[in-house]
């Protein structure tokens, strides 16, 4: 018989390697930003440089505000009102400019900041970004539920010291915001809020390639309660909309379409910039040429999705169908099933949308933490498994290879950076799958504890 203790989870290892990682990448940037600090001001990147991204929300928010809402799907009334913009607020930009992608009524809250000044109003998005940032950390940091301060801290290291956090901060983008009412999904949906989270699931759809995914798993897991809260919130919002901006919604269904169609057939597109199996087909085979997706693209780009999909929709069945099996230790189980379907969900959802930029992989930091806290939190101390070694593996891949992928994958035309998050995924969806068997173990255990089973 074997009498051999089983090995511990390394955790203190792989803890000391990710503190090296993250300082020497986080040395790295200081050293970088504070030597764009003293070179020539012709050579270094300025503030008239970053941000810009930002201007299709500010756009958007003057058409609302100028009561010109029938131009906010118009390429032709965004370029030009950008072209004065940029003129006016000596911005330093390419050629191009910056569609609005969203539905609508999230052109609303940017409607005040029109009566701001570009700079000013960007300096405001800013700061609320940062308040969000800050709330998100620190809601992250009480998710991974350990005192250590060598384990939280990383946390902010790691995310800080990231090419996605650097390219969200310095395009204006939205993907703080984005990230605060995701966590405030998550956070509802561990507490069995489904109500609650159905409701804070609508105001995802403000990026509806955001909310799709993550609204349709939580419904199968919670049920019709958060089929409920969706349905509130969704009705709020299209009641809003018909109200105070008539007409759009036709606008959004109509023109967004042919405006995809223009950015990324007619011109030169950033397939490199996605993290979409669409984008890491239709770079392989096409490359940045113009026109639509061929045949061969559609057709893996499908293929691809459904081995992600049809698993993820398997674990989502056995989630909620087990959901109140058993007494204190199924439950308990349960917990651990339920954070890794939340997990392997958000980490599907930029493979399986046809809309993803690079930036939004910040929110893969919610899966990273799940995951981390269920390890820390593992009193059976054992072996990495073949899925979380494929987990660990692929978010140190993508860490890395973020800094690389927007100078190389499009000249190599291979975009690692969809490798890597097939593998995080792929690792997080088998997980979950096998939650069920840990829920199945835990109802065993809890059986043979009884004051019944004792007495038996």
């Amino acid at each position: 018989m074997n009498t051999s203790l089983p090995i511990a989870v390394p955790t203190a290892p792989i803890r000391k390697r990710l503190w090296k990682l993250g300082v020497a990448v986080a040395l790295l940037l200081l050293t970088l930003t504070i030597g764009n600090s003293l070179i020539e001001r012709e050579k270094s990147v300025t503030g008239s440089m970053i941000g810009h991204d930002f201007l299709a929300f500010y756009t958007a928010g003057h058409f609302v505000q100028t009561e010109q809402t029938e131009k906010l799907y118009d390429m032709d009334a965004v370029r030009e009102y950008q072209r004065e913009v940029e003129q006016g607020s000596q911005l330093e930009v390419e050629k191009g400019f910056a569609p609005y992608w969203n539905p609508p009524f999230a052109a609303l809250a940017f409607a005040p900041l029109a009566d701001f000044s570009y700079h000013e109003a960007l300096a405001i998005w800013e700061v609320v970004s940062g308040v969000v940032l800050v709330l998100s950390l620190a809601v992250l940091i009480k998710m991974l539920d350990s005192a250590n301060w060598k384990n939280w801290a990383l946390i902010p290291l790691l995310f800080i010291a990231s090419m996605p956090f650097v390219q969200a901060a310095t395009h204006g983008q939205n993907t703080f915001i984005t990230l605060g009412l995701l966590l405030g999904v998550v956070v509802l949906w561990r507490s069995d809020m489904g109500l609650a989270a159905g409701m804070v699931a609508g105001l995802l759809f403000y990026k509806p390639q955001h909310a799709a995914l993550i609204a349709a798993v939580l419904c199968f897991s919670m049920g019709r309660k958060a089929i409920l809260g969706l349905a509130v919130t969704g009705m709020a919002i299209v009641c809003i909309n018909i109200t105070a901006l008539p007409g759009t919604l036709e606008d959004f269904f109509t023109k967004m379409p042919a405006n995809l169609r223009i950015m990324q057939e007619l011109h030169l597109y950033y397939w490199e910039r996605h993290a979409t199996f669409k984008a890491f087909w239709r770079l392989l085979i096409q490359g940045k040429e113009l026109g639509a997706p061929s045949l061969a693209v559609r057709v893996l780009w499908f293929l691809s999705a459904a081995a992600f999909a049809a698993p993820l929709i398997l674990a989502a069945w056995r989630e909620a169908g087990r959901k109140w099996v058993g007494s204190f230790g199924s439950l308990r189980a349960h917990e651990h099933a339920r954070d890794r379907l939340i997990a392997a969900t958000i980490a599907c959802a930029p493979l399986l949308m046809p809309f993803y930029f690079d930036y939004d992989l910040l929110l893969l930091s919610i899966p990273a933490v799940l995951w981390a806290r269920e390890l820390l939190q593992n009193k059976i101390r054992q072996p990495l498994t073949k899925a979380d070694r494929l987990c660990l593996t692929g978010w140190v891949g993508l860490y890395l290879w973020t800094f690389l992928n927007p100078p190389l994958a499009g000249r190599i035309r291979l975009d690692l950076t969809v490798i890597w998050v097939a593998m995080i995924a792929a690792g997080l969806v088998a997980r979950a799958l096998q939650g069920a068997a840990v829920q199945h173990a835990a109802i065993v255990e809890d059986h043979k504890t009884t004051p019944i089973a004792q007495a038996a």
